[in-house]
């Protein structure tokens, strides 16, 4: 069985497009419906269906998506090994990430890995808290920057902590005694600017370890959007400091009271099973981090 073949339907399940994931691997429209038509006859059952937004797997092939997933990391992982046996350095990396280690830490790190590795290819692949937990479960990615939490069910190495931030428009009335911190329960009677649903537990779970429930005004998926609305004074909002760097000169950012905080790290199935290039990006990471 051609190895190209399974990576080709692994990514039509994450794409739901035909045209899309041959673009990526390099396939014509018809090359692709080749493929998938020499699996099905391998398989001996439909691998794919029309929706209204595309395609999407059978049930029967996504009882096999996992294994496919699986087998595929593991070939590449093979295949470095072999490239490195034979004094090589090629191969890819697709590495989840939140948006505010995107901005803040990949942009440092990844110039010291490509000037030591410039054979391996990246692929950076961002998302809220629920997503990248996916993708690390699903093996979609080598391994994922983001957030602990008791639930996790894969390796988690710690990288760094990040404190939690009372964000405020710039005229906010502040009391004297929120000049230096900022009282968690307060946010209980103020209009609240908050993440979408799976997309940043930290903030519900700093709020709900507070017995603070805010009075939501909106619903934002993008931590950049929240911090533009709260600057123009629809609302207050919590965030962590990674996100709101570089916003100080457009909302007033202040501590909360009691201190609350967010442990950053790399999320993984399992760092033994990891590619000779993950752990080469992962030792740039730790060495970039702790340079600072």
């Amino acid at each position: 069985m051609d190895i190209r073949k399974l990576e080709l339907l692994s990514d039509i399940a994450e794409t739901g497009s035909l045209t899309k994931s041959g673009n990526r691997h390099g396939y014509t429209q018809s090359g692709v419906s080749h493929t998938i038509k020499k699996l099905e006859e391998e398989f001996g059952f439909s691998l794919l269906h029309r929706t209204n937004k595309g395609v999407a797997l059978t049930s029967d092939a996504q009882q096999l998506l996992h294994d496919i997933r699986s087998l595929v990391t593991r070939y590449h992982r093979l295949e470095e090994t072999i490239n490195a046996i034979h004094g090589l350095q090629t191969g890819s990396l697709i590495i989840g990430t939140y948006s505010s280690i995107a901005i803040q830490w990949l942009p440092r790190i990844i110039p010291v890995f490509q000037e030591r590795y410039p054979g391996i290819s990246l692929q950076i692949k961002e998302g809220g808290t629920e997503d990248l937990e996916k993708c690390v479960v699903d093996g979609t990615v080598d391994f994922a920057f983001l957030s602990s939490n008791r639930y996790q069910k894969f390796e988690f190495m710690w990288l760094a902590e990040d404190e939690m931030y009372a964000i405020l428009p710039k005229n906010f009335p502040l009391k004297n005694k929120e000049s230096r911190t900022f009282p968690l329960k307060s946010f209980q009677d103020l209009p609240f600017i908050a993440s979408e649903a799976g997309v940043d537990y930290d903030i519900t779970d700093t709020l709900s370890a507070g017995g603070v429930t805010p009075p939501v005004r909106f619903y934002c998926k993008d931590d950049h959007s929240i911090i533009a609305m709260t600057a123009h004074g629809l609302g207050v909002t919590l965030l962590p400091s990674l996100i709101v760097s570089g916003y100080e000169n457009q909302v007033l950012t202040l501590p909360i009271e009691p201190y609350a905080s967010r442990q950053l790290g790399i999320g993984m199935l399992s760092e033994n099973d990891l590619s000779a290039a993950a752990k080469a990006f992962i030792a740039c990471t730790k060495e970039v981090l702790e340079a600072k």
